[in-house]
């Protein structure tokens, strides 16, 4: 069962009500029956584009190792979310925000599992387009993982990834326990449309 305060966040709802719930069933039903989540990961002590990012060269400085990771639902998921807004729009519009709740949870999963694994701190997530880190840094992230010939997915020219329901992102482990953590509070941006939001969605342009 997908965590159902992650699946609130992404429908931006506070409260899943009995219809709801209903609605959010069926599409875990949908998403066992079609997807296939699959991963990419690689291990690295430094990288050399982080310098844009204040967040990232932090992580740097302080984590011992960073694992770079890309995870993705594959064009199954967009077939599936085209295929379920043909029939009912409204079911469509939860599927869309379950999948990404789906996505977002197994990676918190695949970092309790590693954190399991070691006594170093492992730390929280980071994603290009989120924070003060560019949406450009999406392609430095892709190449590093070689998401086309690991898993199949595609950046076009403005680095949206295809398909859509794909992360690529960044974590560390480190000796010491974090002093930042991730989300409005830590965010470095001073002004945000989107600040105090479930969902940080702003790209740098």
């Amino acid at each position: 069962m997908i965590t159902r305060k992650i699946i609130g966040s992404f429908l931006r709802t506070p409260k899943i009500d009995q219809p709801l719930e209903e609605k959010i069933q069926i599409c875990e039903d949908l998403i066992r029956e079609n997807i296939q989540l699959r991963t990419v990961r690689k291990k690295v002590d430094r990288v050399d584009f982080f310098g844009p990012s204040k967040t990232l060269m932090g992580l740097q400085e302080g984590a011992n190792y960073m694992i770079f990771i890309g995870a993705t639902l594959g064009k199954e998921a967009d077939v599936l979310l085209q295929r379920t807004n043909l029939e009912d729009t409204s079911l469509a519009f939860v599927l869309d925000g379950v999948l990404s709740a789906y996505l977002e949870d197994s990676l918190d999963r695949i970092q309790r599992e590693d954190q399991e694994k070691t006594d170093l701190y492992i730390t929280d997530r980071f994603s290009p387009g989120y924070g003060d880190i560019p949406h450009d840094m999406q392609r430095n992230f892709a190449d590093l993982l070689e998401i086309y010939k690991r898993l199949g997915v595609g950046l076009t020219k403005e680095n949206i990834i295809i398909p859509r329901k794909t992360v690529l992102a960044v974590y560390g482990a480190s000796e010491k326990k974090p002093t930042y953590r991730s989300g409005c509070t830590f965010c470095s941006r001073q002004t945000c449309r989107e600040k105090g939001k479930a969902r940080c969605s702003v790209f740098d342009k």
